[in-house]
């Protein structure tokens, strides 16, 4: 009964009717098969039923079932179905992960990398990364490479991380796309090579990645020295600033600003850098800051970059402390105090 309602819940050589697979399920569980909870748990999931949901997890995880486990460590964290817990969630994440859950592996290793509610441990994490890896897993695959990219947890290996980077690019990872693409953009780790991050990340961009769509827009402008190459970046950043990525609306609207691909239009700029300094975080309105500082196209303004580097500053952001720090000193916007 339990493997028939597999069949029927993943459409294994039968048509899909996750109705009937519940009723499979739950017949195998009430015959004593507890071997069905945690797919009856996905079942009721699936449902709404996120009450029932989360006790077949809970018996399957007591099981040591590791799928059973790593889910019902998912509704601890999120309190679905049950009153969140994050300190009990990470109990059962670590034993899924050491049971060889993959997605248990990833989000317990990246707490292990961060220190993040458990001590951090960056050997760890990355042994947790490339098991992930080495069963498939693409995000296992990229968080491994940025681990041995960058020396975190692991001596720095570039042949190994690019390997490992294009594994999971060929497995249509798209963020794999964006990180190796940056790395080879500013020569970390690797040779410099834009052209060859340009093309990753038009393909992270052509699978709706935002960071893809943005970090493409950009290239194209700072590599372009035609009207065609502004008008494509013209176009990806005001797709990507549509998709909410505020950065992408500072570049968006310095190129309105100054006329790249596009009539100038101080006023649309204006109302970019406005909308980004209500909305955006510290590094967004560093950005603004600068522009307005320097009077890239705008118009000058030193009173106001010296707010937002305050307002960014005072949020943490070391470069605006140091650029406020700069203004204050030399009267730039606001009285000197040195």
């Amino acid at each position: 009964m339990y493997r028939d309602g597999n069949m029927l819940y993943s459409g294994i050589n039968i048509e899909v009717n996750k109705k009937e697979a519940g009723k499979y399920f739950k017949m195998s569980i009430d015959n004593g098969n507890l071997e069905a909870a945690n797919s009856y748990g996905l079942y009721l999931l699936h449902k709404k039923n996120n009450e029932e949901a989360c006790k077949y997890f809970k018996i399957a995880a007591d099981r040591e079932d590791l799928n059973g486990l790593h889910n019902y460590g998912h509704m601890l964290k999120d309190g679905i179905g049950i009153e969140a817990n994050k300190q009990e969630s990470i109990k059962y994440f670590k034993m899924a992960a050491e049971k060889g859950n993959i997605l248990s592996m990833i989000y317990y290793g990246c707490l292990l990398q961060e220190g993040k509610d458990v001590p951090i441990d960056k050997e760890k994490a990355v042994e947790y990364f490339r098991s992930a890896a080495n069963k498939g897993n693409a995000e296992g695959m990229c968080r491994y490479a940025y681990a041995l990219i960058n020396g975190i947890g692991i001596n720095v290996d570039k042949e190994e991380a690019a390997k490992y980077y294009k594994k999971a690019i060929d497995k249509g990872f798209s963020q794999a796309a964006v990180e190796y693409g940056y790395h080879l953009e500013k020569g970390i780790g690797f040779e410099v090579n834009k052209e060859e991050a340009k093309t990753l990340y038009k393909l992270a961009a052509d699978k709706g990645n935002v960071n893809g769509i943005n970090n493409y827009g950009w290239i194209c402008f700072s590599m372009g020295s035609t009207n065609e190459d502004y008008e494509e970046a013209i176009k990806y950043l005001k797709k990507a600033s549509d998709l909410g990525y505020l950065i992408s609306l500072v570049n968006y609207g310095y190129m309105v600003d100054n006329g790249y691909g596009i009539q100038c239009d101080h006023e649309e700029a204006r109302k970019c850098y406005q909308k980004v300094i209500e909305k955006g975080g510290t590094k967004e309105i560093f950005t603004v800051a600068e522009i307005l500082e320097n009077g890239n196209g705008i118009q000058k303004n030193e009173k106001e970059a010296a707010r937002l580097y305050k307002l960014a500053a005072d949020a943490g952001h070391s470069d605006s402390m140091f650029n406020y720090a700069k203004m204050a000193e030399n009267g730039c916007g606001i009285q000197t105090n040195k």
